[in-house]
């Protein structure tokens, strides 16, 4: 018996291996063909058993069984895919499509599979489907509208995905629903990558080379933020560092209107600010550092304030009483008089008449470039007033007690108003004579 093939209409793309489309195009394919025999005569008429199988290049992937075929002058006609079909092993669609021959084998009875076998070809609307457009616009309610395209996969293959596209130059690829998420994407040999819908992360971004997420516009984030590390228990948790570039200081860089803690840097300064602003009131706000010490300039604070270098003040209130503020040993004190502070209190003995010996100079300060005037601190040395000399950490003349100045002044005032009473006594002796 032999097979002749009168008419067929296929499409390339295999049943089981073809993305579901819209409920209105059907699943089916029509195949039909004339039997005849030897001679070239259609066969008898009546109902005949055929088998038809597809082969992808010589192996059989897809196989359908169709017990009776109603045979009328060697003429039948089968619907591909309405019969109990079977596959062979797990398939790889993409292996399917892009490797050709695609062929349809068929076998009549018990007799061996008709030869040659018929390849399948692109059927019109095949041909139509690759130059498709589709026009993206509904109307009504956005919460009642459809997908405007809806595309499942139906096999039961897990490694089977619904859409793959992969360019042939570049090697980026797009794959839509494969096993792990809802949208794939690759770059560069999967050296970037990205997930939409995968497990329990909505969108996920990895490169081993270049940008992981890149956004050209205004970002928003409903929920909390993780940069460099895993945990999430603030609104915005940072694994490391945290660097913030800015602009150039102008109020180009700053916002029009809002309130809160801005943290911006001027290059061209080289100035980082932190400030707490009111942009509709334009006023400035507190800012409160909480712990245990502050440093500034130094990475290891051991007070509450630790200055590691000078320290500027624009204005300081008047006051008509208070504490005398002294530094002392890099510390700031304040000045205190209670014996409450002190221990093994003593009387003072010195000689105080030698504050005499010293004269005050001028002099131009060689930091600022200013002329004062004052007394030199190795003249009080020299003179033995060491109590009245502040000296540096290597033990050098640096400073003067100016403050401990009026204790040896106010001990010479004692001495010459004893001197003064004694003179009164004598000449008050010498009138009475």
């Amino acid at each position: 018996m032999k097979a002749h093939i009168v008419v067929l209409l296929a499409a390339v793309v295999a049943l089981c291996l073809a993305a579901s489309a819209p409920a209105q195009v059907p699943h089916l394919v029509s195949y039909q063909g004339r039997l005849t025999d030897a001679a070239g005569a259609p066969v008898p008429n009546g109902q005949y058993s055929m088998v038809f199988t597809i082969y992808n290049n010589f192996a059989g992937v897809w196989q359908e069984t169709h017990a009776s075929v109603a045979v009328d002058d060697g003429l039948f006609s089968v619907l591909l895919g309405s019969g109990d079909h079977t596959l062979f092993g797990d398939l790889d669609e993409t292996e399917f499509v892009l490797n050709p021959p695609i062929s349809m084998g068929i076998r009549v009875g018990n007799d061996p599979t008709l030869s040659p076998r018929t390849t399948f070809t692109s059927t019109p609307f095949a041909y139509i489907a690759s130059t498709l457009e589709i026009p993206l616009e509904q109307t009504g309610n956005s919460w009642d509208v459809r997908p405007m395209i809806s595309i499942t996969n139906p096999c039961g293959n897990y490694q089977a995905s619904a859409i793959e596209g992969i360019h042939s130059f570049s090697n980026h690829k797009g794959v839509l629903a494969p096993i792990w998420s809802g949208v794939y994407g690759s770059a560069l040999n999967e050296v970037s990558y990205g997930d939409l819908g995968m497990d329990s992360i909505a969108v996920r971004g990895v490169s081993e080379k270049f940008w992981a997420g890149y956004f050209d516009g205004d970002f928003y984030a409903s929920g909390r933020v993780s940069i460099g590390t895993e945990i999430l228990d603030a609104q915005m948790e940072v694994g490391e560092l945290l660097r913030v570039q800015g602009l150039n200081y102008s109020s180009a860089i700053y916002p029009d209107a809002g309130s809160g803690l801005e943290i911006t840097y001027s290059p061209s300064n080289t100035l980082g600010i932190i400030q707490a602003y009111d942009r509709d009131a334009s006023a400035f706000g507190n800012l409160a550092l909480i712990g245990d010490s502050v440093g500034i300039g130094t990475t290891a604070p051991s007070e509450r304030l630790h200055v590691n270098g000078k320290v500027y003040v624009g204005s300081m209130d008047a006051t008509s009483g208070g504490y005398v503020v002294r530094w002392e040993n890099n510390r700031l004190r304040r000045e205190t008089s209670s014996a409450r502070y002190k221990d093994n209190i003593q009387p003072l003995d010195e000689d105080f008449a030698r504050i005499l010996e010293v004269a005050p100079k001028s002099f131009v300060d060689r930091g600022s470039g200013e002329e004062h005037i004052g007394f030199i601190a190795e003249e009080f040395e020299q003179s033995g007033l060491e109590k009245l000399v502040i000296h540096d950490a290597e033990g050098q003349p640096d400073g003067i007690r100016y403050d401990l100045i009026p204790v040896y002044l106010l001990e010479l005032v004692k001495e010459l108003k004893a001197e003064n009473e004694e003179l009164r006594s004598r000449v008050a002796v010498l009138e009475r004579r």
